[in-house]
């Protein structure tokens, strides 16, 4: 039984120290910018609206005018990226979001952190989701210009 114990725990610190470091926090980057920077689409600090879908899905198209509107009004202050889920190059992304279903839509702060998401076509939380942007845009920068 020593034995047995004692490879297990040789197999363990072997297999530990073969766990590498992931490239986001070597970098000290938050894991979208990695991703995103990895399926071609930046890395920018900028605020983000990120839509998931996909070219068989009617309620996608049916939500890309608000989208495209959106992106119009609020283009210099945050970017907009839109995600195919079926090519393969936007596989992490889908996962780091826990995408199920499309279009799904998600808002994300400077920071790094998810400030609203929804699923499924809805106009109102895709305007409910830029509102909330933009207010944590706003309170941001007061605690950065406080701060100074």
């Amino acid at each position: 039984m020593l034995a047995r114990n004692t490879f297990v725990a040789l197999v363990l610190t072997s297999l530990i120290g073969s766990i590498t470091i992931p490239a986001q926090a070597a970098t000290g980057q938050a894991p979208h910018r990695q991703l995103l920077l990895a399926a071609g689409y930046g890395a920018s600090t900028r605020p983000k609206v990120i839509s998931f879908h996909a070219d068989w899905c009617p309620a996608c198209e049916q939500l890309q005018p608000a989208i495209n509107k959106a992106k119009s009004r609020f283009a210099d202050e945050m970017d907009f990226i839109s995600v195919n889920i079926d090519d393969e190059k936007n596989r992490d992304l889908v996962r780091l979001y826990k995408v199920r279903g499309v279009p799904a839509v998600v808002f994300i702060n400077e920071r790094g952190k998810v400030v609203d998401s929804f699923m499924g076509y809805d106009t109102k939380a895709l305007k409910r989701g830029l509102q909330e942007l933009v207010h944590e845009n706003k309170a941001i920068a007061a605690t950065a210009t406080t701060t100074q």
